[in-house]
């Protein structure tokens, strides 16, 4: 063996088929550059899906308090009609009430004048017809020559419903009177009222009969 022989490299090897070539210049593969900023946010797990503020009446509960509701506004209703037929009824015999002791008094003022003998006063107090019919002098003389009245005591209305019903001239209205004399005699008088189509107050109106 030569000095030659032992400097020299081996004898390469040929290549046998089937061997995989191996680039031997190749350089190695570039890797993806980093992101830039803050990492992403993962996004949240699914949930269940969304929910309601609040849980939903069920439609059995909603129609009952419907039905209440209607019960206690029917309720209501029928108190109100309650009291106003109440009130209604209670304004009508308010209104009886009145109307007795307007015609009540007309019968008193017109008692209270005669019995001090104040024939003016008491002529003032019959009625425009009964006033047209006879004069103050006509009346002064004929109230005059009566019994002195002593006492008295004046009773409700009496109405008797005519075709006008209530109105001026549409039924008899009278007021009894027990009335006691200076003599001690007594008696009981009806006195027919009327209302005064002008002014709306009670008078008397008419000839004073024996009850």
């Amino acid at each position: 063996m030569t000095d030659r022989d032992f400097g020299a490299a081996p004898p390469a090897r040929a290549a046998a088929a089937g061997d995989a070539a191996w680039p031997v210049d190749a350089a190695p593969a570039a890797w993806p550059p980093p992101p830039s900023g803050p990492p992403p946010v993962p996004d949240p797990p699914p949930g269940p899906g969304v929910q309601p503020p609040f849980v939903a009446a069920p439609i059995e509960g909603r129609r009952a308090r419907t039905w209440l509701g209607l019960g206690l506004a029917g309720a209501v209703l029928a108190v109100c009609c309650g009291v106003g037929v109440v009130a209604v009824g209670g304004l009508l015999v308010l209104g009886e009430q009145a109307i007795n002791e307007q015609a009540q008094r007309a019968v008193a003022d017109y008692l209270a004048a005669v019995a001090e003998e104040d024939w003016e006063q008491a002529y003032d107090q019959r009625c425009e017809q009964d006033r047209r019919a006879e004069s103050l002098p006509a009346f002064t003389s004929r109230a005059s020559a009566e019994p002195a009245i002593e006492s008295y005591q004046v009773g409700d209305l009496q109405i008797e419903p005519g075709n006008g019903g209530l109105e001026p001239g549409g039924g008899e209205m009278t007021v009894p009177v027990f009335v006691t004399y200076a003599g001690g005699a007594s008696a009981r008088l009806i006195f027919p009222v009327d209302q005064s189509s002008r002014t709306g107050r009670f008078e008397v109106c008419g000839t004073v009969q024996p009850g």
